[in-house]
């Protein structure tokens, strides 16, 4: 089952949990959907995820310049039974723990998007 993102992006259901499961949707925009769809509050996510319920509701809402961490989504995907890449942000966190153990791998993909080029 598809369900649409507020910006008409298709999103896989959250329903259908497999290893291939993945969104592209911010975490911000991700997490409430996912709550309502699982009638799951906030308070028992920061449950779940041993995160303080205030602090995961500043992240959501972007209070005082608070950003998801790719941990964060982890953990939340986790708590959410959904695979730990689930987020683009967790996503994001792989690839620069990577870039950062692997320096070739660094260069090429600078190459690729040197700005001076």
């Amino acid at each position: 089952m598809e369900r649409q993102a507020a910006e008409d992006t298709p999103v896989l259901s959250t329903r259908a949990y497999t290893t291939e499961l993945r969104t592209e949707r911010s975490f911000r925009a991700e997490v409430p959907a996912l709550l309502l769809e699982r009638r799951m509050s906030l308070r028992r996510l920061a449950q779940l995820t041993g995160v303080d319920v205030a602090h995961l509701s500043r992240v959501l809402r972007g209070k005082n310049g608070k950003r998801p961490t790719g941990e964060l989504a982890r953990r939340v995907a986790d708590a959410l039974e959904l695979p730990a890449f689930y987020f683009p942000e967790s996503r994001e966190l792989a690839v620069r723990e990577e870039l950062a153990r692997d320096p070739g791998l660094r260069e090429r993909v600078f190459a690729e998007i040197d700005p001076r080029d």
